[in-house]
């Protein structure tokens, strides 16, 4: 047996008898889960090589969840992805891969098909056997989760299940949670943040993990609520907003609900409030992570005074374990872990965490991590008492009017209008300058002077955009916005 499948069987069996998964109309213990991607793993080893490459894109997180761990059980590594992938993107991606899993129709895959498990007919396994078959020679790596793409072509994050397993206990420590704190999993399970706090994390816990049905509907999701009863649960912004938006109708009792953690970028303190009012027997914690951390840095914990700064709300202090410091962007500062207080900068991170580097990119793994410091790209800052504070992306980043413009501070206030669904800031080079342009995407009609006149009367004018476009927000396959200057 490979070392991962000796740790899967311990957790799996540890509590065999309490329920791992739970579904609308089925739920698996951890032993039946167990058997199951057993007899999958055992099937994909005796037919493929340990080390190959191995990519999943299901639309059901259960055809995903017994896709992912069924290759880890196979010692081959799973490449983790979303299953709304249009053609070209599938066919990119499955250069130089062994075997593709998923659970709908994809036209000219030219490869072996076949149901590798009986009892769930719609999943799929794909294998190439005469392909430009890859096999991952860095054992410390057991999974590649691509990063978001935010900012062009997308990187392979290269995470060992010691990474995953320090953070999953870094989390249980910093929220206290046992074996009785279930979860529903909101996002999908490709995310960093589901793929660790919520799926290898109620794993860890022997408890269970509540699942829905592909797409998050606010309707089918307080369903499952009322009848699973879990504990925690997470979101990000565009779920706040639907939840929010849906509300006052659905009329939601979700008073099982202990905490819910906020993720995927940063949240205006009056989407917070609208949270807090569907959910008023809920805790909402923010925190800070990335993929690159396998994926979280630091939280909020129960029962603290919220903090804020200059507006921005904390992300609470670094998970057990987990060394933040604020770097100045320089050279000269990588050697310096020293932080200066409130004063902005790049945020390192250093823990066991870590990812092992990018797959198959050396270069940049050199440029992400130097002397044991992984540089996030994200600027911040520290307050006297350690609580992280996060301001945004560097590379998003630009100047406007004389003033720095971080385009996730204005996308935020912008979507506590709940007719409108996403917001994108970019800048256009100019001779001059940079032109400042809005997108914001809407299933209402919109007026530009009503969105002009509220921005004119709330924000400083180097905030005012030059132009706002209505129109479809881009973004990557893994659901995050795509920037890149405009057009």
């Amino acid at each position: 047996m490979t070392d991962n499948t000796i740790i899967l069987q311990k957790l799996f069996l540890k509590n065999e008898e309490n329920v791992y998964l739970q579904t609308m109309d089925s739920s698996f213990t951890f032993y039946e889960f167990f058997s199951i991607i057993n007899q999958i793993g055992t099937l994909l080893k005796n037919q493929h090589p340990e080390r190959s490459l191995a990519l999943i894109s299901c639309k059901r997180p259960l055809h995903f969840i017994v896709s992912y761990f069924s290759c880890l059980i196979a010692g081959m590594v799973p490449v983790v992805c979303s299953g709304l992938l249009k053609s070209e993107e599938i066919h990119r991606l499955l250069i130089g891969k062994r075997l593709f899993l998923c659970d709908y129709p994809v036209t000219e895959i030219y490869g072996v098909s076949c149901i590798p498990y009986e009892k769930m007919p719609q999943l799929m396994l794909h294998y190439f056997p005469n392909g430009n078959n890859e096999s991952v020679s860095d054992y410390n790596i057991s999974v590649l989760i691509p990063t978001s793409g935010t900012f062009g072509k997308a990187k392979l994050v290269g995470l060992s299940v010691e990474n995953i397993i320090s953070n999953v206990e870094a989390i249980k420590s910093k929220l206290n949670l046992t074996s009785l704190d279930s979860t529903i999993a909101a996002l999908p399970l490709h995310y960093s943040f589901a793929h660790t706090t919520q799926m290898w994390l109620q794993l860890y816990l022997s408890a269970k993990l509540v699942l829905t049905e592909g797409y998050f509907v606010p309707k089918l999701f307080y369903s499952l609520i009322e009848k699973s009863q879990p504990r925690t649960t997470g979101f990000i912004a565009n779920h706040i907003h639907m939840l929010t938006t849906a509300g006052a109708t659905l009329n939601p009792t979700a008073e099982s609900l202990r905490t819910i953690v906020i993720a995927g970028g940063s949240t205006s303190a009056t989407q917070m409030e609208k949270l807090q009012t569907l959910f008023p027997h809920t805790t909402i914690l923010q925190g800070y992570g990335l993929t690159e951390a396998s994926p979280r840095v630091s939280m909020e914990t129960q029962g603290e005074t919220i903090r804020f700064v200059n507006g921005i709300r904390s992300s609470g202090k670094p998970l057990p374990g987990v060394s933040v410091c604020i770097f100045k962007d320089d050279e000269s500062s990588y050697s310096n872990s020293q932080s200066i207080l409130l004063e902005e900068g790049i945020i390192g991170v250093k823990g066991p965490n870590l990812m092992v580097g990018y797959y198959n990119d050396p270069e940049e793994t050199s440029k992400a991590i130097k002397n044991g410091w992984l540089f996030t790209n994200d600027i911040g800052f520290l307050d006297q008492d350690g609580y992280l504070y996060v301001r945004g992306r560097k590379n998003s980043m630009f100047v406007h009017k004389g003033y720095k413009i971080y385009p996730e501070e204005i996308e935020s206030y912008v979507l506590e209008d709940n007719r409108i669904m996403n917001c994108l800031i970019q800048f256009k080079q100019t001779e001059q300058n940079f032109a400042y342009l809005m997108t914001i995407e809407s299933d209402y009609t919109i007026e530009k002077l009503d969105i002009w006149k509220r921005l004119n009367k709330t924000l400083p004018y180097w905030k005012i955009p030059d132009e706002i476009i209505v129109g479809k927000v881009p973004v990557s396959a893994n659901g995050k916005k795509v920037r890149k200057e405009a057009d």
